[in-house]
C-alpha cells in the first residue's frame, strides 16, 4: 500500500498490526510496526506522532542491525521534515550500517543521507555517495531504489547547474509499475530540468503535476 501511494490505508493497516502486536506481547512486531508507522507519519506530516512511535520502538527488548538502522533512518527523516539538519547529520554519523544489515535498509538509509546532502547543497558529496548507491542497488536488484537514486542524481545535477538538461533523467523508461512516489519524483525532476532549460511553462506544469501526485498519495512531505 505504501509503495502504491495509498499512505492513508497503509497507516490504517500498520496501526491495526501494531495494536495486535501490543495485545499479544510480540516485541519484534511492535518494533516493526513502530518503525513503519513512524515513517508513514512523517510522510503525512504527523511529526509528533512519529516521534512517539520512534520512542516506543526504541524501548523494546527486540533489536537487530536492520531495525536499528530503520529507526535511525526514520529519526533523520523526521528531523529533515522539521528542518533540523544539524541533528539529522549527527544521527547519520552515529548510525552507520553494519555488515549484517539487509541491503534494502542500508540503501534506504543511504538515500536519506543523500537527501540531507542535497538539501544542504553539498553537491560533490551527494554525487559521490550516489555513485556507490546506484551500483549497490543494481547489484542487489532493488529496482525501486535504483530508479529513486537515478532521479535524485538528475535532480542534483539540475539544482547544482552541473548539467541542467534532460539527458540524465530516465525519460525513455516506461513508468508502468512505478510507485506513485517515484512518478511524482519523476515529474518534479523533469519540471526542474525544463525550468532550468528556460522552458518555464512546461516546467511549472510538471511540478504542479508532481504536487498533485504527492498529495493524492498522502505524501505531504514530498509535496
Amino acid at each position: 500500500l505504501w509503495l502504491t501511494g495509498d499512505v492513508a490505508s497503509a497507516i490504517d493497516l500498520a496501526e491495526r498490526g501494531a495494536a495486535i502486536a501490543f495485545r499479544i506481547g510480540w516485541s519484534r512486531g511492535r518494533v516493526a510496526a513502530g518503525a513503519n508507522l513512524a515513517c508513514l507519519y512523517v510522510c503525512s506530516g504527523r511529526l509528533k506522532e512519529a516521534q512517539e512511535r520512534i520512542q516506543q520502538a526504541s524501548r523494546e527488548t527486540f533489536s537487530s542491525p536492520s531495525f536499528k538502522l530503520a529507526l535511525a533512518d526514520t529519526k533523520v527523516r523526521a528531523l529533515l521534515a522539521s528542518g533540523d539538519y544539524a541533528a539529522a547529520e549527527a544521527i547519520l554519523e552515529a548510525n552507520q550500517p553494519e555488515l549484517q544489515s539487509q541491503p534494502w535498509y542500508e540503501l534506504t538509509f543511504r538515500q536519506t543521507q543523500v537527501e540531507l546532502l542535497r538539501r544542504m547543497s553539498r553537491w560533490p558529496e551527494a554525487i559521490a555517495k550516489l555513485s556507490t548507491c546506484i551500483q549497490s542497488a543494481r547489484q542487489a536488484r532493488l529496482q525501486t531504489l535504483l530508479t529513486g537514486f537515478q532521479l535524485t542524481e538528475a535532480e542534483i545535477l539540475v539544482e547544482s547547474e552541473s548539467h541542467p538538461d534532460l539527458s540524465s533523467i530516465p525519460l525513455t523508461e516506461t513508468h508502468e509499475g512505478w510507485p506513485l512516489g517515484l512518478i511524482g519524483g519523476f515529474h518534479l525532476v523533469l519540471g526542474k530540468a525544463l525550468s532550468a532549460s528556460h522552458q518555464e511553462a512546461r516546467g511549472r506544469s510538471h511540478r504542479a503535476r508532481a504536487v498533485r501526485i504527492f498529495e493524492g498519495a498522502g505524501d505531504l512531505m514530498a509535496a
